[in-house]
């Protein structure tokens, strides 16, 4: 089975990108074998439509079922139509993601978990304000939203510590 996961760098221990259709890049992963092709977004940049847009990228890829971070409503919407099925609110490496979804503990859902342009607006809030909310003058820029999305690096244990 092919699973299409939203992730931040193109590798299988990449971390999930918490945006569905504004993400960085698709990873689709064959779960029998953990094969993987990895894709850059090129709805990363829509104005509109990036959701949609997005579920119709991966459905040309193959996947069956989307794991992602949020998925709003409009993709949600195109996921469905396209008979893909959709987990959202996980975290991790999408090796971890996707081990898990084989284990089958993790449930699909064919609701959004977020409103409508929710990525959008993200992407707008820090594009617009690198200041999270305030222009230079110190004035509260334009009552955007500030959604506080931080994209972690992944830290490797350290082994001489004994981390594993």
């Amino acid at each position: 089975m092919k699973v299409a996961v939203s992730a931040t760098e193109k590798d299988l221990d990449a971390l999930l990108d918490p945006l569905f259709g504004r993400c960085a890049f698709f990873i689709i992963v064959d779960t029998d074998d953990m094969g993987f092709e990895a894709f850059d977004n090129p709805n990363i940049a829509l104005q509109e439509e990036a959701g949609i847009q997005s579920a119709r990228f991966v459905a040309s890829k193959g996947a069956e079922v989307v794991m992602t971070g949020h998925c709003g409503p409009n993709a949600v919407q195109e996921l469905t139509k396209e008979d893909i099925k959709i987990i959202t609110g996980v975290m991790g490496t999408v090796r971890q993601v996707v081990d898990t979804y084989r284990t089958g503990r993790l449930l699909t859902t064919d609701k959004a978990n977020v409103e409508e342009y929710f990525g959008k607006k993200t992407v707008d809030a820090v594009e617009e304000d690198e200041n999270q909310g305030h222009d230079n003058s110190g004035n509260h820029s334009k009552n955007k939203p500030w959604y506080g999305y931080v994209r972690l690096q992944q830290e490797t244990p350290d082994e001489s510590k004994g981390d594993k």
